[in-house]
């Protein structure tokens, strides 16, 4: 009977670690960071916000159209209620419940308008994928925060660009929707240090620019610093529009 129980112990006591490590995974904390891409003020939203995870406000003064940060920081994980408050008020903009995994990199957008209900507003937690490249490229990223259209092409060019959109061998580095991320691209690192230009157009029409040639700078080739998240905005207060100037998020800091 004695040598019976010492298996019966040791499958007992790893039932609980196994129970005890998937609690942790989906109720950790996690690292986050926040962008605010709801374009059109209305109501008493001013443009800010004031976010709070489970009732604890752990970003503030949000500025559209903006990151909270640069770097990233702790917050609940689990089942998670994140609220949106017009800065500095307790005007509600917006209120979702979400779920985010425990020791999981996030990068949460809202986007939409808000005219004070937050009817029309969308939050996404899209997980990040922070893996260093490897030595002499670079990863990029884009979410289309914008409603211009229901789907639209990126090109992401070594700058400087000479060829045509959609000719020759020139195609979308990614065809992305509304309120959604696209997966990382490996490109070879700009070794002349021009840095990337990004074009946007609607999906299968490279004729139409919707954004031409923005820059993002130089970075990357040594492995470090070399991953970008590129955030497609809408005008300030225009729906159906494509910001000029889209967010570029470092995320390796």
């Amino acid at each position: 009977m004695r040598n019976l129980m010492k298996p019966l112990f040791l499958l007992l006591a790893l039932a609980s670690v196994s129970v005890f490590l998937i609690g942790c995974n989906s109720n950790g904390s996690v690292q986050a960071r926040f962008v605010n891409a709801i374009y059109l003020n209305g109501g008493s939203y001013n443009g800010s916000l004031d976010v709070e995870f489970n009732g604890v406000k752990d970003f503030t003064n949000v500025t559209f159209p903006n990151a909270s940060a640069s770097s990233y920081k702790a917050i609940p994980g689990g089942n998670v209620t994140i609220l949106g408050l017009a800065y500095n008020t307790t005007t509600q903009v917006f209120s979702e419940n979400t779920t985010l995994n425990g020791g999981t990199y996030y990068t949460i957008v809202a986007s939409g308008q808000a005219g004070g209900t937050g009817n029309d507003v969308f939050l996404n937690a899209f997980g990040d994928n922070n893996t260093v490249p490897a030595t002499g490229t670079v990863n990029f990223r884009v979410i289309n925060a914008s409603d211009i259209k229901p789907s639209l092409d990126v090109y992401i060019e070594q700058t400087p660009f000479t060829g045509t959109l959609g000719q020759n061998g020139v195609t979308p580095t990614f065809t992305i929707g509304e309120n959604a991320a696209s997966t990382y691209a490996n490109l070879a690192w700009n070794s002349d240090g021009q840095g990337w230009s990004i074009y946007v157009t609607p999906a299968g029409n490279p004729g139409l620019i919707y954004l031409n040639g923005f820059n993002t700078g130089n970075f990357g080739g040594t492995g470090t610093d070399a991953i970008r998240t590129i955030v497609l905005t809408n005008d300030s207060n225009a729906p159906a529009t494509l910001s000029s100037q889209p967010l570029v998020l470092a995320d390796l800091n």
